[in-house]
């Protein structure tokens, strides 16, 4: 949810700091919105790994983690793109 928010929050980066929110990509900017981005999915995937690893989550979960390559191209793109404010929405 959080990588998703933040994602959504960077197209509308001129448009928010022109109408006074203070959002964390308007208050950082958006490259920061991408490292956040990028921040918020490998901390999802290292939970998810080490929490089935410890048993603390089902050995099932593991298979989460084939979404990886998916979240790859997002950040690639996102990481491309991130100052154009349709292909962000491809991300």
């Amino acid at each position: 949810m959080w990588t998703m928010i933040i994602v959504n929050e960077i197209p509308d980066y001129v448009e928010d700091k022109k109408n006074g929110k203070r959002n964390l990509v308007v208050r950082f900017g958006r490259e920061a919105g991408v490292r956040l981005f990028v921040g918020g999915l490998a901390a999802v995937y290292l939970f998810i790994g080490f929490a089935a690893a410890l048993g603390i989550f089902p050995p099932g979960t593991v298979f989460a983690l084939l979404s990886m390559p998916f979240a790859g191209r997002a950040t690639r793109h996102l990481k491309e793109h991130y100052m154009d404010r349709f292909e962000v929405a491809a991300a």
